[in-house]
């Protein structure tokens, strides 16, 4: 079953705008999913001429100023043509500093949660809204307000990634591997309240992966029926087999 759709995240510009957009060339992906710390507003215009849709992500702190900020820009940006938003909250270690707090397992985020979402999705019902986290969901973040972001969500993101770094830059295995943290990730976002057919898992991280990786990740969402493709991260250091590996999904 060929991929429908497949889309390229990236947290940041490598060098600039002109080589991500090389890089989503390379992948021949339909669509970019762009942290929107970076400038999207200049993205949009320039990914549309080509006929690539762009979404925005991103995980920002606990702080409810902060959090209704970004609610604005993701309106703003959708006033401009952004073409979806994708949040994502995490389990992290607290901070004493509010702007540094990015520990959403917490039960008490459910207002905030709400706010942040109805504030999008009333200004934009139409356009796609989604929650990405950890591919454990409620084992790894048991307070994290789930079914808030559930109510609110078009789609639903597991990072069913296989590899990682660890502070000292060596390459780390996250679970079992490509196609069992996939298919761990549906079962566990399902049993966290995410509904079946709305799960989409996302690949990675993608600098770090292997050919026959992606195409084993590409794979393991046919054997699913999922048609829709992920990839998490555009660098400079993804390997042309992979971009390859990529664009043939």
């Amino acid at each position: 079953m060929p991929a429908t759709e497949k889309i390229l995240w990236a947290e940041g510009y490598h060098p600039d705008i002109n080589g991500f957009i090389q890089q989503a060339h390379l992948a021949q992906v339909q669509t970019v999913a762009i942290r929107t710390v970076n400038d999207v507003s200049s993205a949009i215009p320039a990914f549309h001429a080509l006929g690539i849709k762009v979404l925005g992500w991103r995980f920002p702190p606990t702080a409810p100023d902060i959090v209704m900020k970004e609610a604005e820009h993701v309106v703003s940006l959708m006033g401009k043509g952004l073409d979806g938003y994708i949040f994502d909250p995490e389990a992290a270690a607290d901070s004493t500093d509010p702007e540094k707090d990015f520990n959403w397992d917490k039960a008490s985020l459910a207002g905030l949660a709400e706010q942040f979402c109805s504030k999008i999705r009333t200004a934009f019902p139409n356009k796609l809204f989604g929650i990405t986290s950890h591919y454990k969901a409620k084992e790894n973040a048991p307070h994290l307000p789930w079914q808030t972001f559930f109510n609110h969500s078009d789609k639903t993101y597991p990072q069913a990634y296989w590899k990682t770094t660890d502070k000292h830059g060596n390459v780390v295995p996250i679970g079992h591997g490509v196609a069992q943290n996939y298919n761990y990730s549906l079962t566990a976002w399902r049993n966290t309240g995410a509904t079946l057919g709305k799960i989409i898992p996302i690949a990675g991280e993608i600098a770090l992966a292997t050919a026959d990786e992606i195409r084993t990740y590409a794979s393991t969402a046919a054997a699913n029926g999922i048609t829709e493709l992920h990839f998490y991260t555009a660098t400079n250091h993804v390997p042309p087999e992979v971009w390859q590996a990529i664009a043939s999904a």
